[in-house]
């Protein structure tokens, strides 16, 4: 559709070039012949009458344009619309999986080990005698290609007062000049065990309060999350790789371009420390003032890869790639 009428603006626009200046040649040649005698009195009137036809045919055609020209502008507001909520859906899952990221790393590094991150660079300095206990993973000042594929530098600093499975835990991520793939990651983001629910399965909050500098001067992306996260595989065996959690709840992202949206978690999101990014689970989000526009972001059904479908509010699905 969208198409058609980038092709009906075109035809719109080329006609109208070419009536405008068959009208000035018209003009012009009506001028001239006006000069002749008299005996050229019948082809002059017969020109002038094919010039009035003209007229009433070049009215109409201008009033097909301006509506068509209205509707070219309206469609073109739309497809911007859309590409907007490409871009911030791709800020948004950036920024989800940046802090999920951080939440693997710091689970592996409480056994003293990176097996999935760390590659040979970074290393986990363990204090548990200081109160509260700290944790710090150190990447190292240059960049550093980790397992995963992505470029980390910086420090993560892990604070906690008590053992990671005991209810009632509280443990808080900081950053000191953290960086992943050149974009900067800061704020905190706050962990608390819950204890098991129902199904003998441990439960913690997750409030995040963070931001997101991109490389190259391209914006700041806000990220602020309030959310379940449940430890639905390998909470039974001493390994870390194992792990797998499920996540539910809200966030507001705000994008580089100051577009704010709200998105809240339709069905749980699926994440595996032994993958960099979510394996399942459909995010819907909304931008805010727009309650009637709802686009959604499907991670698929449990592959690890990095395809991700977004579905815009008209219906219309583009294939993203997660970062």
């Amino acid at each position: 559709m969208l198409l058609i009428i980038s092709d009906l603006c075109f035809f719109v626009n080329f006609f109208q070039t070419i009536f405008r200046t068959k009208w000035v040649k018209l003009r012009q040649k009506g001028k001239r012949t006006g000069l002749n005698t008299s005996k050229n009195f019948n082809t002059n009137k017969f020109k002038q009458t094919a010039m009035k036809k003209f007229s009433i045919l070049l009215m109409a055609l201008a009033a097909f344009a301006t509506t068509t020209f209205i509707g070219c502008k309206k469609e073109k507001e739309i497809e911007e619309d859309f590409a907007s909520e490409q871009e911030m859906s791709e800020q948004m899952t950036m920024s989800e999986a940046d802090y999920t990221d951080v939440g693997n790393i710091t689970d592996e590094a409480s056994s003293g080990e990176l097996t999935s991150y760390k590659g040979g660079c970074a290393t986990v300095t363990h204090d548990s005698t200081s109160s509260p206990r700290k944790i710090i993973i150190d990447f190292g000042t240059a960049n550093c290609l980790c397992r995963d594929g992505k470029n980390r530098r910086g420090k993560i600093i892990v604070t906690y007062n008590g053992r990671y499975r005991n209810m009632g835990t509280v443990i808080t991520t900081t950053f000191d000049n953290y960086f992943v793939n050149d974009n900067q990651i800061m704020g905190t983001r706050v962990v608390t065990n819950m204890g098991p629910n129902t199904l003998g399965q441990p439960t913690f909050t997750v409030v995040v309060n963070g931001s997101i500098i991109l490389s190259g001067g391209r914006g700041t992306i806000t990220h602020n999350a309030n959310r379940t996260r449940t430890w639905v595989a390998g909470y039974t065996t001493p390994m870390v790789a194992d792990d797998a959690y499920t996540i539910e709840g809200s966030t507001k992202t705000v994008g580089t371009k100051g577009d704010s949206f709200e998105a809240t978690i339709r069905t749980a999101l699926r994440v595996e420390v032994s993958c960099s990014n979510i394996v399942s689970g459909i995010v819907d989000f909304t931008r805010t003032g727009r309650t009637n526009r709802t686009s959604s972001i499907n991670y698929g059904s449990g592959a690890c890869d990095r395809l991700a479908v977004l579905t815009l509010p008209n219906g219309r699905t583009i294939n993203i790639l997660l970062r």
